[in-house]
């Protein structure tokens, strides 16, 4: 998806920014389930070193390869800390610009989310739950995940990864649960393949409609 946004000082032409990669598969999941009205949705993210840029892939071998040799790790410059085999609580502006970009992208939606970056290098994974106005079943979310573009479910015994699923491109939807109105899943995905891939064609299709 892209967001339209143009700054007050240069109303036009429009302007156009992506959100950000960690909401890559889970806008894609509530877009699916869209025909069950969804109203509030929780979203908890772990992010991977990409999104800070190639320099800090880097830096994070770099702690690894420190830590495993039991040298200091160095202070992180493209890096938020030393994230090597660790996880840490993002920044709460980052959560809360995850919200107000959904609420760019689902006005009618309830939203809120929090951001954890991983030592790892690519690759998001994402715990979605959501409330829906409309009750539905195990059956039904399975088809509407199913007939989504881009997401699978796991096979039966499939053991999944971040970076299985970064290898095989799209998103993975697992321990897919359906309790009345609530619809809860984990999400597996490469988000800054899945979502500037997404991107690339909303925006053409915005440019070719303008």
């Amino acid at each position: 998806c892209v967001v339209n946004a143009a700054p007050p000082v240069r109303p036009s032409p429009p302007w156009y920014h992506l959100p950000d990669p960690a909401l890559a598969a889970p806008t894609r999941l509530l877009a699916a389930l869209a025909p069950l009205a969804p109203e509030a949705a929780h979203l908890t993210v772990l992010c991977p070193a990409a999104g800070f840029g190639a320099d800090a892939l880097d830096e994070l071998a770099a702690q690894g390869a420190a830590r495993l040799s039991g040298h200091p790790e160095g202070k992180a410059i493209h890096l938020p800390g030393i994230l090597a085999f660790d996880l840490s609580p993002a920044p709460v502006e980052r959560s809360r610009l995850l919200e107000t970009q959904l609420a760019e992208i689902f006005p009618r939606l309830e939203a809120t989310a929090n951001v954890i970056d991983a030592g790892v290098f690519h690759g998001h994974l994402a715990t979605v739950l959501a409330s829906c106005a409309n009750e539905s079943t195990l059956e039904r979310v399975r088809a509407l995940i199913r007939s989504a573009p881009g997401m699978r479910l796991p096979r039966r015994n499939e053991v999944t990864t971040v970076a299985g699923a970064v290898k095989q491109g799209g998103i993975v939807c697992g321990d897919l649960r359906v309790r009345g109105r609530s619809v809860s899943a984990w999400l597996c995905a490469d988000g800054l393949r899945v979502g500037g891939a997404e991107a690339v064609v909303d925006l053409v299709g915005s440019l070719t409609a303008s």
